[in-house]
């Protein structure tokens, strides 16, 4: 029996054609209802399951938060789709910089962790205040 073939796919990438939801300007899976407040997991099967249509566009729109509140001054303010890059989106180098100096500022420790642009999504704050 021959192994199946590997195939790799970010979990972001995956839950976009599922159509649960799009990437932010903060480079993270967005929902509707819960905003990036999420952790996803991703399994490929060829079961006959329903599926959304796929998201192929940023319901950001013209929202700034995430990108004015970013510390490191990292999110470029790009509308992502299909084919927009990580890159076009996020200097992710200065992002990591700038979250284990933060990190290591506060707890000595060294990091990354920040969550500016997590918490500030509109989205997330819907879903945090309810």
């Amino acid at each position: 029996m021959s192994q199946p073939e590997k195939i790799t796919c970010p979990h972001k990438t995956v839950a976009t054609r599922a159509g649960l939801g799009w990437i932010g300007k903060n480079c993270l899976l967005v929902t509707s209802q819960y905003g990036p407040a999420v952790r996803i997991s991703s399994l490929l099967t060829n079961a006959p399951l329903e599926c959304n249509k796929a998201i192929d566009v940023s319901r950001c729109g013209e929202c700034r938060v995430c990108v004015e509140h970013c510390p490191a001054r990292a999110l470029k303010g790009t509308l992502w789709n299909t084919g927009v890059q990580r890159e076009d989106i996020v200097n992710v180098e200065e992002c990591y910089k700038k979250q284990n100096e933060i990190m290591y500022e506060h707890t000595g420790i060294e990091k990354d962790l920040c969550g500016k642009c997590f918490a500030m999504c509109v989205y997330a704050q819907k879903h945090c205040t309810q």
